[in-house]
Order: C-alpha cells, then structure tokens, then sequence
C-alpha cells in the first residue's frame, strides 16, 4: 500500500519550492547586489530589528550608505548549498545563507575577503520582498 502526502500539504510543498526560487532571485539580484552604482533597492520595513536592535528604515539606508562608500568595490557569492527558507506563516519567511565575499576599498587601500552568514526575516508583498530582520556575521577571513 502507498501512502501519499495529502492534496494540502503537497499544495504547500509546492508554494514554499517557489517561495524559495522567489527569494533565491531576490538575494542574488538584489539584496546582495545592493548598492551598486550608488542604488539601494533592497526594501525596508518601517523598523527593522537590524543586528539585535530596532532601528527606523532610515537609519537602517544610512548605515548601509555609509558600508557602500568605505567599500566602493564589492562582490558576494551565495552559497547555494547554505540556502535554508522557512515559512513562518502566509508572507513571512526566515531566511539563512552563506556568502564568500571580497570588498575593495580605495581610501585608504584595502581589501577584505572571507565567508559569512547572513539571517533574514523576509516579507513578501507585491513585487518582491520587505526585510523585517537583518543580522549576520563572519565566519572567517582570508
């Protein structure tokens, strides 16, 4: 006898596979391509709890303002295998990953390079996502 998942919960399977490929365009395309040629086009909410404190959307675009300038330069490469999406109810999704990254920076001359982790509470509205949580560390330096 085979027993099969019900029509509920392979419907489900199915929204979260696509919620997932949904937001894996939204990390690669935009969170982690933010602030190239001077435009942050990540979306805010209103507070986003952004490492381990509240902090209003504008401060929030002004500390990221601040990142960009320091390092002009910037590549991160999503580790695919790292990936981890969970649903936390319709629209809400907690999002885990790992990114080797390598920044440039010309005044004064630097270069920072390594692995880190970066954990999001994402939003879904129309047209994308709204980053509700930010935080995330390095996991080391080379």
């Amino acid at each position: 006898m085979q027993i099969s998942a019900s029509l509920p919960a392979r419907l489900a399977a199915v929204s979260l596979f696509r919620s997932t490929d949904q937001i894996l365009g939204f990390l690669q395309n935009v969170y982690l391509q933010d602030g190239a040629n001077g435009v942050i086009a990540t979306r805010f909410a209103d507070v986003v709890q952004y490492y381990g404190k509240p902090k209003k959307r504008a401060e929030v675009i002004e500390d990221k303002k601040k990142f960009y300038a320091r390092w002009i330069s910037r590549r991160y490469d999503l580790n695919l295998g790292t990936l981890s999406v969970a649903r936390t109810n319709n629209n809400t999704y907690n999002v885990s990953f790992e990114y080797s990254y390598q920044a440039r920076s010309s005044s004064p001359p630097a270069v920072s390079q390594g692995r880190g982790r970066t954990r999001l509470t994402l939003s879904a509205i129309a047209g994308g996502f709204v980053v509700m949580k930010e935080e995330g560390e390095t996991l080391e330096r080379w």
